[in-house]
């Protein structure tokens, strides 16, 4: 008896730590970069490095592998920034072969 409930109590205890996980990528990073008052500061025209010193790198690469800086820097692609992985407030900034040629933010 004592092995089962040894073998219950993972799953739970790893359930338990997948939630607080995914909660704490829900809060916004207070020292983050992408903010309003960045966004305003960004203009059609700035290089893809000009961009991220104000407002740093863009997201990590999705689940596909992609790496969006690889395209906003050297090519054509919209790419998105985020204060924590799952937060609403978002960044999106469109690159013409390495420069910013649109923006819009989503609860900034």
């Amino acid at each position: 008896m004592g092995c089962l409930l040894a073998i219950l109590m993972v799953p739970v205890s790893f359930a338990a730590l997948a939630t607080m996980a995914l909660l704490f990528s829900a809060i916004p990073d207070p020292s983050s970069p992408v903010t309003a008052a960045n966004a305003a500061r960004l203009k059609a025209g700035m290089t893809y490095g000009q961009v991220v010193e104000i407002v740093g790198n863009p997201v990590p690469p999705g689940f596909d592998g992609e790496d969006q800086a690889t395209f906003c820097r050297d090519g054509s692609d919209t790419c998105s920034w985020s204060r924590c992985p799952l937060c609403d407030a978002q960044l999106f900034l469109t690159f013409d072969r390495g420069v910013l040629v649109a923006k819009r933010s989503q609860d900034l």
